[in-house]
């Protein structure tokens, strides 16, 4: 009788803490296009390379090297990412066999000789499994102004070592669930009109779903160890480098970003006085 209540319990437990989720959970879906124009195959070492334009690459020794797009998903206001769903919407084997060059370890940047060649992992290039096994992943999030973004990685490529084919996805749709609860990185004593422009424009270039761009900063006091004023950047250096920032702070004033320089003695003083 004690289990039949152990077990009620926890069964209980799973059911309200499967509606709590279903209730604060969202979704912000998207959809990422890719066009045959944009990839460029050539080859290397007796592999095959392929390359995306204005991409990056899927790079692990050993593993096959791929192109990679990384977007920016816009999300609503203090929403936390906390996974992705992807699903391929248009796909096209592409014609022909292909051996897929392995990723090699970064070049060092210290003189000393190159790694040694890395050959294929056996394993993944013997395996009939699609290469890489996700259409994308979750890079991590970043926020500003206020608004909140997915960083997503896609792989609109995908090979099957096995049989040399390539399968590209000209139409993936991405969904990202989150949960409320995060706070922006960033607050501001005051918001400016003008900054909701400049940032807004800034943010709609960056995110793939620019409709979806909500500029809500949180609001904080005025710092009381800075000069009066609103700033966008407070640059606090040595009395002997304030020179080196002139080109930096003329430009940003004339973006409508208004920086300004307090040298380390300048800052102590205003600490001491506050």
């Amino acid at each position: 009788m004690k289990g039949i209540k152990h077990l009620a319990v926890l069964l209980i437990g799973l059911l309200a803490a499967t509606l709590a989720v279903a209730a604060y959970s969202e979704e912000t879906a998207v959809v990422v296009e890719f066009n045959s124009e944009e990839l460029r195959f050539d080859r290397t070492a007796g592999f095959d390379r392929a390359v995306l334009d204005d991409g990056t690459m899927l790079c692990r020794p050993g593993e096959p090297l791929l192109p990679a797009r990384q977007i920016f998903v816009a999300l609503p206001p203090e929403a936390e990412a906390v996974e992705i769903l992807a699903r391929s919407l248009d796909s096209q084997p592409l014609p022909g066999e292909y051996r897929v060059f392995p990723g090699q370890h970064p070049s060092r940047l210290s003189g000393d000789p190159p790694a040694a060649f890395t050959g294929p992992d056996e394993e993944i290039y013997g395996s009939a499994e699609p290469y890489p096994g996700v259409l994308a992943v979750l890079d991590g999030q970043t926020d500003l102004a206020g608004q909140q973004m997915a960083v997503v990685t896609v792989y609109p490529l995908q090979y099957r070592p096995a049989d040399g084919k390539l399968v590209f996805h000209r139409c993936v749709e991405i969904a990202v669930q989150t949960r409320p609860g995060r706070r922006s990185r960033e607050a501001y004593a005051v918001f400016t009109e003008k900054q909701r422009r400049i940032y807004g424009e800034m943010l709609r270039d960056m995110v793939i779903n620019p409709a979806d761009v909500v500029l809500d900063p949180p609001l904080r006091e005025a710092s009381k160890a800075l000069p009066a004023g609103q700033f966008d950047h407070v640059i606090i250096t040595p009395v002997a480098y304030v020179s080196y920032f002139d080109d930096l702070i003329h430009w940003h004033n004339r973006r409508g970003l208004p920086d300004t320089v307090v040298t380390r003695v300048h800052h102590r003083q205003l600490l001491r006085l506050r």
